[in-house]
């Protein structure tokens, strides 16, 4: 599961990581569902920055709220069900990222825990977008990260993991080219030994606490 991020990093930086202009983003550190985010798609083969809410409406629904929990999609099962299938095949989308957080329940508490890469370096998370509009003309653009089994590392905290792409596999993901059948060999758990993971304040327990003490490890 996946349900706080962060993005840390100047826009420069998440700029030519991605390749994507983007010159207004300030750091984030404790990203909420339903808020906006920087999203990474392709069009027309040309990769292209847009910002949308995290949390899916599919374009389909009746009630804009009613959607905001489909934060996470469990690539288990994206192929098949009809609210995603569609989107699996050609709305498939880059969530840019630097960590996210987990909680491990201890004697009644919840601690939070941060994962990140042990090199510090921005990743992304394999997502699916689409754009909800009303009757009144509203539109609203969204989108979900997708989920895997957790590695090792992990599995301690919980069963789920988000699914983090190797920058090599990035645009493979993108491509609308690509058979969804074959996307399956980008789509793994990141090897454990990749990752590092710490425990945090729990300030991080209230979206709206944003700043760089969330991320700060505890002292041992």
């Amino acid at each position: 599961m996946c349900g706080r991020f962060t993005l840390t990093l100047e826009s420069i930086v998440i700029s030519e990581r991605f390749g994507v202009p983007l010159t207004d983003w300030q750091p984030r550190y404790n990203i909420a569902p339903s808020q906006l985010c920087p999203i990474v798609l392709m069009e027309n083969h040309q990769r292209r920055l847009d910002f949308m809410h995290w949390g899916l409406i599919p374009h389909w629904s009746n009630d804009k709220m009613s959607s905001y929990k489909l934060i996470n999609a469990r690539i288990e099962s994206v192929k098949s069900k009809p609210i995603f299938r569609k989107l699996f095949q050609a709305k498939r989308c880059l969530v840019p990222a630097d960590g996210f957080f987990e909680w491990r329940k201890i004697s009644g508490s919840k601690i939070p825990f941060r994962i990140a890469l042990k090199n510090g370096e921005l990743f992304a998370f394999a997502g699916l977008w689409d754009v909800w509009h009303s009757t009144a003309e509203e539109e609203i653009k969204s989108f979900t990260i997708l989920t895997t089994e957790a590695n090792s590392t992990l599995s301690g905290l919980h069963n789920r993991m988000p699914i983090m792409l190797k920058k090599e596999n990035e645009g493979y993901w993108l491509n609308p080219d690509i058979p969804v059948e074959k996307l399956d060999r980008v789509l793994n758990p990141i090897p454990a030994g990749e990752l590092i993971i710490y425990e945090v304040s729990n300030v991080v327990n209230s979206w709206k606490i944003d700043n760089l003490k969330c991320i700060q490890p505890l002292p041992s």
